[in-house]
């Protein structure tokens, strides 16, 4: 069932779209769904959304009822992801992808239906990631930090095993503790 409305929404929206009936056949998808799921519109149209999807939490396969049909035409719910959970599709090709997604029931022409709106996030989790090890090796400096700003040049910190972007900020503060030093046992002699 062709709509021209979301046919109008389709053409410029980013998200994948997937409108399906309340069996949970697809009916119509847009352009970004296909890409994402690795299927072309012909071959996902009349298929299960729950089966295309393959939507995992956490890496948790969804029990029956937690479906995205099941929730939104049984439960009479909005579907999304649980607080504090990713969820995951996996396309035709095997690629585990993280997404944001929600799914509703709606009304058109007439007819109960459903649509389900979601979106890649894996750049967003990436960032995340870097975020928190940022954080993480950066707080591993602060004890050295704080004890070398009061003048205290006793304390080291291990340089980083493999280069990454934190390798040459390790090695410039030991390379300055290391001149400090010796700047100090000279005063000493």
């Amino acid at each position: 069932m062709e709509s021209p409305i979301l046919g109008g929404i389709f053409s410029f929206v980013t998200e994948g779209i997937i409108v399906f009936d309340v069996e949970g056949k697809i009916l119509q998808l847009n352009t970004h769904a296909s890409l994402l799921i690795d299927e072309t519109s012909v071959e996902l149209v009349g298929k299960s959304i729950d089966d295309v999807l393959n939507l995992t939490f956490d890496g948790a396969p969804l029990k029956p009822e937690e479906k995205v049909t099941s929730v939104i035409f049984q439960k009479k719910e909005v579907f999304v992801t649980p607080h504090g959970k990713t969820a995951f599709i996996t396309s035709s090709s095997g690629q585990v992808i993280p997404v944001f997604i929600s799914s509703r029931s709606i009304i058109i022409s007439g007819a109960l239906m459903g649509i389900l709106v979601f979106r890649d996030i894996t750049t967003e989790k990436e960032l995340a990631k870097y975020k928190e090890n940022t954080a993480k090796r950066l707080s591993a400096l602060t004890p050295f930090l704080q004890k070398t700003s009061t003048g205290d040049l006793s304390t080291t910190f291990l340089l980083p095993e493999k280069e990454d972007e934190f390798t040459e900020l390790f090695v410039g503060l030991k390379l300055m503790v290391d001149d400090l030093r010796e700047v100090e046992a000279s005063r000493d002699r």
